[in-house]
C-alpha cells in the first residue's frame, strides 16, 4: 500500500489533471470568443495603418472612427458573456474540487495504515465535513465577492484595457505594427488573468477542504507540513516552507497557481512512522552549487552566500484581494535594499 508521501503524490497529480482539463475548455471558449472579435480588430488596425500612412494618425482621430466605438462595445459584450462561461466553470469545477479534497484528505491520513482491519476501522470513525459547511467557508465564491464583482465586470475592464493600451500605443508613437502588437497583448490579458485566477482558485478550495476535513477529525490529525515538489520550477518560498509543520488552525496560503499541498501529521500515539519530510532548506544546501544558482539566481544565491539574508526570509507575504494574505518568493531588493545593486552589477 503506498505511504502518505506516495499517496500525496497521486492525488496532487489528479488534482492536476482535473484542473488541466478545465484550463482547457476555458481556453477553447476564449478562443471561439476571440474568433468573433477578430475582424473587427483587423478592420480597426487597417484604419489605423491608414492614419499612420497619411500622417494623420492621433488618439482623437482614432476615438472618432466608427469601427474603433463598435469595437469597444463588440469587445465589453464578448468578453462580458465570457465571464459568465467562466464563472459557471469555476463554480462547477470547485465543487469536483472540494469532492476531492475531501475524499484526498481522508486517504492520505488512512495511508498511515497498512493493516486492512484497523483502515477499516479508521474510515467508520473519519468524520467528513459536509459539501455545503465547506462552500460556506469558501468566502471568495460568495455573491458579494471580490472574484465574483472582477468576473462580473471582466468585459468592462477588457474594454477598458484595450482603449489604454490603443491611445498609449498612439500617443508614444508606436509605429502600426507595435500597436497592433500592444491591442492584441490587452485582448490576451482577460485570459491571462482568468487562468491564474481559476487555477489559484481550484487550489486554494482544495487546500481550505482538506484543512477543514483535518480539523474536523482533530482527534485523529494532530497538523499538518508543508509539501513543496522540490524541482526546476519550484519557487525559493516554497523550498523555505517545504517541511514545515504546522496547526490544524494555520491556512497553506501558497501564492499565485502554487501547487504545494498539506501532509496530515498523526500524533505519535497511534504507533505510525512519521513521514521522512526532509526541510527545504537542508535538501536545498546538498544541491551542487551550480543548480543552487539554477534555482535561487546568480544574484540572490552570492547574496545568499554572504549571509546578506538567512533562507528563513526566503518567503514573503503579501495581500490580495480575493483569497487574502498569500506568501511569495522574495525579491533580492525586498531583503537587502540597495546593496542588492552590488549583486546585479556582476
Amino acid at each position: 500500500m503506498p505511504n502518505v508521501l506516495e499517496t500525496a503524490e497521486r492525488t496532487r497529480n489528479e488534482l492536476l489533471r482535473a484542473e488541466n482539463a478545465t484550463t482547457t475548455r476555458l481556453i477553447r471558449s476564449y478562443e471561439q470568443m476571440y474568433g468573433r472579435l477578430q475582424n473587427s480588430v483587423t478592420a480597426l488596425e487597417s484604419d489605423i495603418a491608414l492614419l499612420a500612412s497619411s500622417g494623420r494618425l492621433t488618439p482623437y482621430r482614432v476615438t472618432n472612427l466608427t469601427r474603433y466605438g463598435a469595437l469597444l462595445n463588440q469587445i465589453e459584450d464578448e468578453i462580458s458573456k465570457y465571464g459568465g462561461i467562466v464563472d459557471n466553470e469555476n463554480r462547477l469545477a470547485t465543487s469536483a474540487t472540494i469532492d476531492r479534497a475531501l475524499s484526498h484528505s481522508r486517504l492520505l491520513t488512512s495511508s498511515y495504515f497498512s493493516n486492512p482491519s484497523i483502515i477499516q476501522a479508521f474510515n467508520a470513525t473519519w468524520d467528513s465535513l459536509p459539501k455545503d459547511a465547506i462552500e460556506s467557508l469558501l468566502g471568495f465564491l460568495a455573491p458579494d465577492s471580490e472574484l465574483t464583482l472582477n468576473l462580473n465586470t471582466l468585459g468592462q475592464s477588457a474594454s477598458r484595457v484595450f482603449q489604454d493600451k490603443l491611445m498609449e500605443g498612439i500617443a508614444f508613437g508606436y509605429n502600426p505594427n507595435k500597436v497592433t502588437a500592444s491591442i492584441n497583448n490587452a485582448l490576451g490579458q482577460p485570459l491571462d488573468w482568468v487562468l491564474s485566477t481559476v487555477r489559484t482558485t481550484q487550489l486554494y478550495a482544495y487546500r481550505d477542504a482538506s484543512r477543514a476535513n483535518y480539523l474536523n477529525n482533530s482527534e485523529i490529525v494532530s497538523g499538518w507540513k508543508w509539501y513543496a515538489s522540490l524541482d526546476g520550477r519550484c519557487c525559493m518560498s516554497c523550498y523555505n516552507q517545504h517541511g514545515r509543520l504546522f496547526t490544524l488552525e494555520q491556512a497553506l496560503n501558497d501564492h499565485h497557481q502554487g501547487r504545494c499541498t498539506q501532509i496530515p501529521i498523526l500524533p505519535d500515539k497511534y504507533g505510525i512512522t512519521q513521514p521522512d519530510i526532509e526541510a527545504g532548506e537542508s535538501q536545498f544546501n546538498s544541491l551542487p552549487e551550480t543548480e543552487q544558482i539554477t534555482r535561487m539566481g546568480k544574484a540572490m544565491h552570492a547574496a545568499w552566500k554572504k549571509n546578506e539574508f538567512q533562507f528563513s526570509e526566503l518567503s514573503q507575504p503579501y495581500q490580495n484581494d480575493i483569497y487574502g494574505e498569500m506568501i511569495k518568493e522574495a525579491s533580492l531588493i525586498g531583503l537587502i535594499g540597495d546593496r542588492a545593486a552590488n549583486y546585479y552589477a556582476h
